[in-house]
C-alpha cells in the first residue's frame, strides 16, 4: 500500500512539472521568435487607440517579402511577455491575403483588434505579425517583426 500511494505522489509531481515546464516552454517560446531583420513596424502617428491602430512596416530586404492580415498582441507581464487572451470565444481566423511593400518598401495596414481582444486596458503591449520570407524567389519560412506600444 505504501509503494502505491509513493508511486501516485510521484506521478503528481512530474505532472505538476510538466504542466509547468510546458508553460515555461510557451514564454520562452515567444521570446526565441526569429525577428525578420531590415524590417522595422511602427505605429503611425495619433492613430493608436485602446481598439487598434494603423501600423507602417519598413522593409529594406529586397525580397519580396509577405504579410498577412494575422497578428497577436502580447503583454508585458513581470518584465516578460505574454500572449493576451482572446475575448471571442470558439475558432477564429484572418483573410488569407498577402501584401508586400510598395516602391517606397512601405506597407501601411489598419488593425482593428477590438474583435479579437477587445478594449486594452492600460499596459505595455506589442503587436506581433509574421511574414513569409522569400530569398531568392524561394521560400524560406516566416519570420516575425513586431512594434511595441503603451496604452
Amino acid at each position: 500500500m505504501k509503494r502505491i500511494c509513493l508511486f501516485c505522489l510521484l506521478i503528481i509531481t512530474i505532472s505538476f512539472l510538466l504542466v509547468g515546464c510546458s508553460s515555461v516552454l510557451e514564454n520562452n517560446k515567444i521570446d526565441s521568435e526569429e525577428m525578420l531583420e531590415n524590417v522595422t513596424m511602427v505605429i503611425k502617428d495619433g492613430t493608436l487607440t485602446k481598439t487598434g491602430a494603423t501600423i507602417i512596416i519598413n522593409d529594406l530586404n529586397g525580397d519580396d517579402n509577405t504579410y498577412g492580415e494575422s497578428y497577436r498582441i502580447d503583454k508585458k507581464v513581470n518584465g516578460k511577455w505574454q500572449k493576451l487572451d482572446v475575448v471571442i470565444e470558439g475558432e477564429y481566423g484572418f483573410h488569407a491575403i498577402g501584401y508586400t511593400v510598395n516602391e517606397n518598401n512601405t506597407l501601411e495596414m489598419n488593425i482593428d483588434w477590438n474583435w479579437l481582444y477587445g478594449e486594452l486596458p492600460s499596459g505595455e503591449y506589442r503587436l506581433v505579425k509574421d511574414a513569409a520570407v522569400t530569398k531568392n524567389n524561394t521560400y524560406i519560412g516566416s519570420k516575425y517583426v513586431y512594434v511595441e506600444f503603451v496604452i
